[in-house]
């Protein structure tokens, strides 16, 4: 009777302590999925930078090729300004 007594006090704390760490863990899952999906993003931009530096070229190449100017390119370009 003495012992059950005794040991009712720490029931409390390993429960605290198994939420922590339940609570911990959950937090670092959502963080290493936070870190992947930055990390998918910084591909994708990567990508599309790649993509449109290689359009540049072609466009640039052409230029150099002909020494004028692509209408659509020249047309596109006054847009985005």
């Amino acid at each position: 009777m003495r012992l059950v007594g005794l040991f009712s006090c720490f029931v409390p704390q390993v429960k605290v302590e198994r939420m922590w760490s339940h609570a911990n863990e959950s937090m670092m899952n959502k963080l290493a999925a936070a870190h992947r999906r930055a990390e998918d993003l910084r591909a994708a931009a990567e990508a599309r930078r790649s993509e449109q530096i290689a359009k540049a070229a072609v466009h640039a190449e052409h230029i150099r090729a002909t020494g004028k100017m692509p209408t659509t390119t020249f047309f596109f370009a006054r847009l985005c300004q």
